[in-house]
Parts: structure tokens; sequence; C-alpha cells
């Protein structure tokens, strides 16, 4: 259909007329064909030349995913992503467009950036850290090894834990500023709804047609904030760049952070454990290695709490257990 509908164009250029009809109905006849096997998104079939469009930049847009998860240079991206969007009728338009501004935006920063030698590194204040590993997690490049399953920025390569011996070779810059800790947050709350790409690669069957996907720096500072605070501010499993939950993410954590400089660690850890849900399992573990003096009651109080069976495997034995 593809290649029928190309030499068309292409016969139509030269003023081969005699051939423009027949290679025409040639694509229109395997688009028939193809559309009574198959299920389109929507009710309504698309008209074949927005099928065709479709497909050119649906190829097109897996190229250009595949050499962002590499090391094709941000410019070569930016040039791909072009491309893209000078293809008219595609449903990958905007994607595309959004792309071309965040690659600009990532080259404005490569070129203003230096890169500290070793001796400047190891001088670098807390703060300026975090602002040295946000600035590399754009070369971050992570990949999901399983379908289904998820991009774990904090995995290592392929979503496997990196060795020691490779870690030094290669940090991983989710992993760096994790061990930043709190101090990390209020950068990282800064960036989690910004949708510039890292290498980072997931894929997943639901988002066809769009399956494969560069997560932007949104969805790893989603993981890293969630993995230093232990809350949770996306629940559904997916990427909250990719579901459009980015600004919600942002407000969530920026709530809780607000929370968490008011009572301070302790208190939140208390009153996490106590809560019962999904997340109290962590606080718990927390709770009881940082402050173990106070960690009894809020446990029992989140087992009794706690409606779902899987916030700890054992709460149900536990709630039948006297307090003492």
């Amino acid at each position: 259909m593809i290649e029928a509908a190309r030499y068309a164009h292409v016969a139509r250029l030269l003023g081969q007329q005699q051939h423009v009809a027949k290679l025409y109905q040639h694509a229109e006849q395997g688009y028939k064909k193809y559309a009574d096997q198959y299920i389109f998104g929507g009710d309504k079939k698309p008209e074949f030349h927005a099928f065709v469009a479709d497909r050119l930049a649906s190829s097109l847009r897996n190229g250009a995913i595949y050499a962002g998860h590499g090391s094709t240079s941000r410019m070569d991206l930016k040039k791909q992503w072009e491309k893209i969007a000078a293809i008219p009728f595609h449903s990958h338009r905007d994607e595309a467009r959004d792309m071309i501004k965040n690659y600009e935006s990532l080259i404005k920063e490569d070129v203003a950036w230096k890169e500290p030698n070793a001796k400047e590194l190891a001088k670098l204040t807390t703060e300026q850290k975090v602002s040295y590993w946000l600035y590399h997690l754009r070369d971050l490049d992570v990949g999901q090894w399983s379908d289904p399953g998820h991009c774990y920025v904090l995995g290592g390569r392929f979503g496997f834990f990196m060795s020691d011996e490779e870690e030094k070779k290669t940090p991983n810059a989710a992993v760096e500023l994790k061990k930043l800790g709190m101090a990390a947050i209020p950068q990282i709350i800064a960036h989690l709804d910004d949708g510039r790409p890292t290498r980072c690669k997931g894929h997943w069957r639901s988002y066809w047609p769009e399956g494969h996907y560069l997560l932007p720096y949104g969805d790893c500072c989603q993981q890293v904030f969630e993995a230093i605070t232990g809350k949770t501010i996306h629940a559904s499993g997916g990427y909250p760049m990719r579901d459009g939950k980015g600004t919600q993410c942002k407000e969530l954590a920026e709530r809780w952070w607000q929370e968490y400089q008011k009572k301070g660690e302790k208190q939140m850890l208390i009153e996490g454990t106590a809560a019962g849900n999904r997340d109290s399992s962590g606080h718990a573990q927390r709770l009881v290695e940082k402050y173990p003096e106070a960690a009894l009651t809020p446990v029992i109080e989140g087992i009794r709490a706690s409606t779902d069976k899987d916030v700890h495997p054992a709460a149900t034995e536990w709630q039948t257990m006297p307090e003492s």
C-alpha cells in the first residue's frame, strides 16, 4: 500500500498520468483488504491519505526513538523530528513539534554547559551536585527489558542493577540523585513536569501506535522522587508525562514537601505508617530503621487501618495479635 502510494505520487510529479490511476487503485485495493482484516483504534476508518501519512511518520518516529535511546547526537535527533513534523495528515505531528522544541532546549543547555574536572567535581556543594546530575540525566539510557514491563531508571542498564565496578565506569544519574537524598527534592520537583527527553526507553502495547517511548525528565524525576521520599505521586503503573499527569504529580510533590518541612521526617514517617495505604510498609521500614522507639504504635495502627491485603502480606495475621 505504502509503496504503491509513493509510486503514484512520483508518477504524478513526472506527468505519467497513465500510471497514476492504476497505482492509486492498487494502493486502495490493498487498503480495503487491510481495513477488512484489522481493527482501527477508533470506530471510523481513516482516509487513505491519512493512513499512508501515519504509517510513514510512525516508521520515522520509531527510528527517532531508537536513535534517541542510542548515542545519536541531539542535533541529528532534532533533524529527524523535523522530518516527521514536515509530513502532513498524521497523528504524530504535535509530538514531533514538541520534540523539536525540547531538543532545541537541550542543545542550548549543552552549548552553555562546562563539564567540571575531577577536582572541581569534588568541591561542588550538595546543591551543585544535584544540578550536575540533573543535567546528566538527559544521557541516562536505561532500557526496558520485558514486555509487559516498565523502564526503571534506578535499575541500571536494561532494568538490571549494575555492579559496583560497572557503576564506577558509568554512573547512573538517577541513582546519584537518590544518594543525595532530601537535598535533591526541590530541584527534582521543579522537573516533574519537564517534557524534555532523556535516552531512557520504555514500551507498552497499550500506547499503540506510539509504542516505544523516550522517558522525559518528568518521568525519571517521578521515580527518583518516590525512591527518596517513599511517597507515591503516580499510582497508575505507567509514566506520568505519557499519561498527561506531569503537572498533577508536581502539585502532589509540592504539597508533600511543604508538609515535610513543617512536620519533619519522623512525624511524616509516623503518619505515613499509621495511614495503612500503599506507601505505609515502606514508611514503616524507614521508621523502624531510623526511629525504632517510635515505630510500634504506628505499625499496629497502620495494619488495623489497612483494607488492602497487599499493603502487608501478614496484615490479616497481625490484626489478630494482642497489642502487647
